[in-house]
């Protein structure tokens, strides 16, 4: 027995609590791992659901800017109205494909008066030295259907962008600048226009 008295020496002891603590922090990450990878499944799974599904209209569809269920991001809604084209502004810094370009968001009138924000697609940075885009395609006139993926709205943050864009998709800042009653819960992501326009981003 006396050989194994080592074992209780402060130093043995010092060991083996730091191997249990190093036990308990593995069980616990892999548990966390695992709790990761079902959130991420699931994610997943309803992404592809939502994509699918047929697209929310009428009060159903414009209820979800303002108050969007979050089981419902990425769904299709179709909605009819027009484009509010002279208040467009691009989102600043967006990649895409291994390139930063813009978001174009317009302001879109329902037609029974309701006011949301889509986001017409991505264009790339110009060859100007400011970045600019060459070329910012505008939306379709007057009355026109759009197909659009729900999205939540983006935090703000605090820096600036030049004149005619933003930083990021902030509903909030996007209805004091626009001065009009959107909904700041969601926009959305067009993916169809009728008519459709002969250039879009």
């Amino acid at each position: 027995m006396s050989d194994y008295r080592f074992l209780l020496s402060g130093k043995w002891l010092l060991w083996f609590l730091m191997a249990c603590a190093a036990a308990a922090v593995a069980v616990y990450l892999g548990g966390w791992q695992m709790d990761r990878n079902d959130h991420l499944v699931g994610e997943n799974a309803k992404i592809t659901q939502n994509y699918r599904a047929d697209p929310l209209t009428g009060d159903e569809a414009v209820a979800q800017f303002t108050a969007l269920d979050e089981r419902l991001t990425w769904h299709p809604v179709t909605l009819t109205g027009e484009y509010l084209a002279d208040d467009q502004v691009l989102v600043r810094n967006r990649p895409q494909d291994g390139r930063v370009g813009y978001e174009v968001l317009v302001p879109f009138r329902t037609q029974d008066g309701d006011v949301v924000v889509l986001d017409r697609g991505w264009i790339p940075t110009g060859s100007a030295a400011n970045g600019m885009p060459d070329e910012v395609p505008g939306p379709p006139a007057g009355e026109v259907t759009v197909t659009a993926r729900l999205q939540p709205g983006e935090p703000a943050v605090e820096r600036g962008a030049p004149e005619g864009q933003i930083a990021t998709i902030d509903l909030e800042e996007l209805r004091e600048r626009w001065a009009l009653p959107i909904g700041t819960a969601a926009f959305a992501e067009v993916f169809a226009e009728d008519p459709a326009p002969a250039v879009a981003p």
